[in-house]
Formats: structure tokens, C-alpha cells, sequence
């Protein structure tokens, strides 16, 4: 064998024994890593007996995130909880509940905050400066509306009529139209909740023209895929999608599957327009596990000012009964802005919240 390949032989060998090394040095850190799992279990089920004693419920919850951690020497896991209590609660009452419920276990309470301006209450606790468990108690009003602007996106002058109203409205905004990105800046600036209105296939197309980056029914998955990614990407700060036109697009099972897909990919939740009583859009977001709800009300069909207050009483009227109602409304109706702002009043008056659409999704 030659001196160079000898010498070869000899730095694979050296290197083979250094990459050895560092994978058993991995591993033996990570077994002596302390496993707090259990503690954290047990955190976990304390507080969970004590939302029971608080009247929490499993409809209370919101949200719930599980999260594993690693530190220097030690692994725990970090559970989060979204709660859902009544808007006229005393957080202190929630604050106390869970203290005394972590009385009996080894535990540490590193913080608790209220902020007014979000209605929450945060409590962090853990032990040996590890949080286990982050609770968020939100306040909720018993009746909810969400009120959905569409066809943003064609021009700017009409929404300054909405940000008049100061109210937490949602705004649906057309992908590919001429200010689209920048009405979606403005949008979010002034702190509004922006929605992709994601056009689709109707009845009638293409006499019927839901415009520009549309999905249609003769799409392959491939390119259905392709173009919901490329409409999310185009208008930044979006929470959530709902369907322009879309009567026949939202019929077809298999096609807004592949929508559906793309939409829990981002994370984002889909609300069914439902210009047709057949949409399965929403039915198919329950099966895919995509946050999502569906419109109740559309305000503006008639253009004149009290069909248009007549049909934000039917929204008041249904959110008495259920719970919780979504209305949708059009940028490009003169009479929209006018008959919102005065129905505002009947909106306090019979206790019921407007909200943004995240909101409302299930």
C-alpha cells in the first residue's frame, strides 16, 4: 500500500472515531438529561381538576397546545390552554381557583397578568423556572357577530367608510386586483383583521366572471394546489380565507379537498361563504380538522339602506338564539357603511358583541 493511501486509510479512520465519539457524547447527554415529564403530568391534572371546580367545561376550552422542551440538563413538557369565561367575570376569582388547586403539588406560580385591552388573564407556573403550563382565561361575550367586508381590492375609496365605523370589522380581500397587496398593508395598520376572498367557479361561468386567479372545476389537483398557495402568498397579513362566487366550485367534494389541504398547511381557517345552499365547503373543513365556520347572513343583496339594517337585525336575531352569528357585506355597496353605523346601537342594546371573524371559528 502507498504512503498516501495509508495516510488516507489513517484520516477516515481518525474521522470515523470523532463522529463515534460525538454521537456517544449526544447520547449520554440526553440519558442524563432529567426527565420532569411526570411533574408536568401532574401540574396538568391538578389545574384540570381545578377548572372543574371553577365550572370550566370541555366546550370552554378554546385552544390547546402541547409543547416538549429541552434545557442543559432537563426535559419537561409545556402545555398551553386557551379559556373561554363569561365578559363580566372576576379574573380573581379564576386566579385564586388555580392557586389553591396547585396547593397540594410541588409547584410554582412564576406570574400572573391581566391585560385590559385584551380581556385576559395569563397564568404561568411550573417548578425550578420551567413553566409547565401557560392558562389564558379570555372574556367572551355571550353574544358574538363577526361582520365579513368582501371584494376588497378593486379600489381604495370605499374603505375609508369602514374604518369610520370603528369597529372590529373583518376585511376579505381579493387576490390579484390592482391595490390588493396594498389595501391588505393599510388593512392591517390600522389593526382590522384581513381574509383572503379566495374566487371560485360559479353557476354560469364564464358569463359569470369571478376574475382574476380563480379555481375551477376543470383544474387538476396540481394546479388547484399551486394557484391556493400562490393566492395566499399575495396578500400578506391573512388570517383565514373565505369563497368569491363559488356556487359550483364549492359543490365538488374531491376539488375543495384540495383547497382545504392547502388551506390547514398555513394554518389558516376557512369560512364557507355559502352562495350555494349545497357548499359542502364547511363540512369538508370539519372532516380535515380546519378551523372554520360558516356565514349566516348576507347583508347588502338589496342595496337600499333599511333592507340593509333589516338583515343586521336578522344577525342580531340569530346570534340571541345560537350564540354567535356571521354576516357578510360587500366594500362596493354605498348603503353598507351607513346602515352598520346606525345599527350599532341595537347592537348594545340587545347585548350583542361584534367581533372578528377568528373569533367565531370552530
Amino acid at each position: 500500500m502507498s504512503r498516501s493511501r495509508k495516510k488516507r486509510s489513517r484520516a477516515t479512520i481518525f474521522l470515523l472515531f470523532v463522529l463515534i465519539a460525538g454521537l456517544v457524547y449526544l447520547y449520554i447527554r440526553e440519558i442524563k438529561r432529567v426527565d420532569y415529564s411526570q411533574q408536568s403530568q401532574n401540574i396538568n391534572e391538578a389545574i384540570n381538576e381545578a377548572l372543574i371546580t371553577l365550572g370550566i367545561t370541555d366546550a370552554d376550552i378554546l385552544k390547546i397546545y402541547r409543547e416538549e422542551k429541552k434545557g442543559k440538563n432537563k426535559k419537561w413538557v409545556h402545555v398551553t390552554k386557551e379559556i373561554k369565561i363569561p365578559r363580566d367575570a372576576d379574573f380573581s376569582r379564576y386566579q385564586k381557583g388555580i392557586i389553591s388547586g396547585l396547593k397540594g403539588i410541588d409547584t410554582q406560580i412564576f406570574s400572573t397578568r391581566i391585560d385590559d385591552v385584551q380581556n385576559t388573564l395569563t397564568i404561568e407556573a411550573g417548578i425550578q423556572e420551567m413553566v409547565m403550563q401557560t392558562l389564558i382565561f379570555k372574556k367572551i361575550a355571550a353574544h358574538r357577530v363577526a361582520i365579513i367586508i368582501d371584494d376588497a381590492g378593486y379600489n381604495k375609496d370605499k374603505l375609508s367608510e369602514f374604518f369610520e365605523i370603528k369597529i372590529p370589522l373583518t376585511m376579505a380581500i381579493l387576490p390579484g386586483e390592482k391595490y390588493s397587496k396594498e389595501i391588505a398593508l393599510e388593512v392591517m395598520n390600522k389593526g382590522y383583521q384581513i381574509m383572503l376572498h379566495l374566487p371560485m367557479e360559479p353557476y354560469g361561468y364564464p358569463e359569470i366572471d369571478p376574475g382574476s386567479n380563480a379555481l375551477l372545476t376543470d383544474m387538476s389537483g396540481k394546479k388547484i394546489r399551486d394557484l391556493v398557495k400562490a393566492n395566499i402568498e399575495s396578500v400578506p397579513g391573512i388570517y383565514g380565507v373565505n369563497n368569491h362566487m363559488g356556487s359550483k366550485f364549492t359543490e365538488n367534494r374531491k376539488k375543495m379537498k384540495e383547497v382545504l389541504k392547502v388551506i390547514k398547511e398555513y394554518n389558516l381557517f376557512y369560512i364557507d361563504s355559502k352562495t350555494s345552499p349545497d357548499s359542502i365547503g364547511y363540512e369538508v373543513a370539519r372532516e380535515l380538522g380546519v378551523k372554520t365556520a360558516e356565514r349566516q347572513v348576507f347583508l347588502d343583496n338589496k342595496g337600499n339602506l333599511d333592507y340593509i339594517k333589516g338583515q343586521l337585525q336578522e344577525l342580531i336575531d340569530i346570534a340571541l338564539k345560537d350564540g354567535q352569528a356571521i354576516g357578510i357585506g360587500h366594500v362596493q355597496k354605498e348603503m353598507t357603511p351607513q346602515a352598520i353605523k346606525e345599527m350599532l346601537p341595537e347592537f348594545k342594546k340587545q347585548g350583542v358583541t361584534i367581533v372578528f371573524a377568528s373569533e367565531l371559528i370552530q
